[in-house]
């Protein structure tokens, strides 16, 4: 094969893996440096990119309702930073199984 067609390839599939990503890393860390207020309503607005028919890969909105639900029960910034961390690594397969989010809904996974 090209070396062309292997670049031609890989950013074919960087496109379709960006595409199913709701929310990032930095999105999350620009949450540490908020007030809990603001990242509360932040990360609600992170999880509401997630809802179907505004994500490519949506989330199940009982879903979306617990985590709201979750978000607004944090008691501090680092908690709401916990939970995105949480909700990204659960994504790919790679939930804290011990927390009550990685055991709270097996079917999600």
């Amino acid at each position: 094969m090209s070396s062309e067609f292997m670049r031609n390839l890989i950013n074919l599939v960087e496109a379709k893996v960006a595409s199913n990503v709701n929310f990032t890393n930095d999105d999350v860390n620009s949450i540490a440096t908020l007030d809990l207020e603001s990242a509360k309503k932040t990360m609600i607005a992170l999880i509401d990119k997630c809802s179907p028919g505004v994500s490519t890969s949506p989330m199940n909105p009982d879903k979306i309702r617990y985590l709201k639900n979750q978000v607004s029960q944090c008691t501090s910034v680092k908690d709401v930073v916990n939970l995105g961390y949480n909700m990204i690594l659960a994504g790919e397969g790679l939930g804290s199984k011990t927390s009550r989010y990685g055991t709270r809904f097996t079917s999600w996974c």
